[in-house]
């Protein structure tokens, strides 16, 4: 086994905001008993890192962002026997207990620990992807096909692994329809795709700039959300609503295309948000609020091997090395950005 060196090239978050974002040298963490040393090759880049390093609490930095990561185990710690040095890997974004009824379950995005006050998430409480190597506890490690590249694998732990949770939650079924506002982020663009292998009809909603790549990802059609109304053509037409969003007046929109029996998934919500329904509203149709978190580990294997059998399509704007990498979260932030960006490591 290759010796660990004992200093990395990071990007490193020393106050929260993507201006607090820099490039460091940081120690490269030893494995503890069932930890897992991973070399970087690529890791994503998309909304969810920017949320978090505007979110994150000062004493909870410096932080090494990042959580969608492909690379290879360098190194472990005492009593792993499910990975060894040079396995492919991807990673998944929670750190889970593994013994509740829910991860016994599957749903471990419920996990006891998860939902409690000891919440741990790659990126967040500890140090993540946009880094040369990650050490994370071994249950945070999920096999890469051998047939699928890092850099498009960066796509499956939380671009398409998280769609695929969307769907199952609210239950698409063959021909409804199944509207996306931000579709040109990196989930909506996933999901479009996500619900088309579901046999949904997916309509795609966000800024008239990002409209044209959409149909190409499987967009039945397109709105125009800048437009003041444009939820008014789409009143009572909907099965299924999902808001990447967000916001007050998107939630209230996104509600008011579901047609009878529609449903609405709320998965992007700032816990500073609020929402207001009329209840009559959901009870005369039977309409219904789903709340869909993250996705499973079985999930997040299941959207590597779509990518690897070519079902869905890796959609990456723009690969990076870590230099850039700030410049991306960025440009993410402003809202110029098309889909995923990712960092690549050689």
């Amino acid at each position: 086994m290759t010796p660990l060196p004992g200093e990395m090239t990071a990007v490193v978050l020393v106050e929260p905001g993507t201006a607090g974002l820099t490039i460091a040298q940081r120690p490269v963490k030893t494995p503890r008993p069932r930890e897992v040393v991973v070399r970087v090759r690529a890791c994503g880049i998309g909304r969810t890192v920017v949320n978090k390093v505007r979110q994150l609490r000062p004493e909870q930095l410096p932080r090494i962002p990042g959580h969608e990561v492909a690379g290879d185990v360098a190194a472990v710690g005492d009593g792993v026997d499910e990975a060894t040095p040079g396995d492919r890997v991807l990673l998944y974004y929670y750190v889970t207990c593994g013994r509740c009824r829910y991860c016994w379950e599957g749903r471990e995005p419920l996990c006891d620990a998860v939902a409690g006050g000891a919440s741990i998430r790659i990126g967040e409480d500890l140090d993540g992807g946009l880094a040369e190597y990650v050490t994370v506890p071994v249950r945070n490690v999920i096999p890469l096909p051998s047939d699928l590249g890092y850099l498009e694998a960066t796509t499956a732990p939380d671009a398409i692994a998280t769609p695929l949770h969307i769907c199952r939650r609210t239950e698409i079924r063959p021909g409804e329809r199944m509207l996306v506002v931000g579709a040109a982020g990196g989930v909506g663009v996933h999901l479009l795709q996500v619900a088309r292998w579901f046999g949904a009809e997916p309509i795609a909603v966000d800024l008239p700039g990002k409209l044209g790549e959409l149909e190409r990802y499987g967009a039945s059609a397109t709105v125009d959300g800048s437009a003041g109304d444009w939820q008014a053509p789409l009143a009572a037409s909907i099965d299924v609503a999902v808001d990447l969003v967000g916001s007050p007046e998107t939630l209230w929109r996104s509600f008011a295309t579901l047609g009878r029996g529609g449903r609405m998934a709320l998965l992007t919500v700032d816990p500073s948000v609020d929402f207001a329904l009329a209840p009559f509203r959901m009870v005369a149709g039977e309409r219904t609020i789903v709340g869909s978190k993250y996705a499973s580990h079985a999930e997040v294997a299941h959207a590597a091997d779509l990518l690897a059998d070519g079902t869905i399509e890796a959609v990456i704007s723009k690969s990076v090395s870590l230099d850039e990498a700030p410049d991306v979260l960025r440009a993410i932030e402003r809202g110029t950005f098309f889909a995923r960006g990712a960092l690549v490591l050689r």
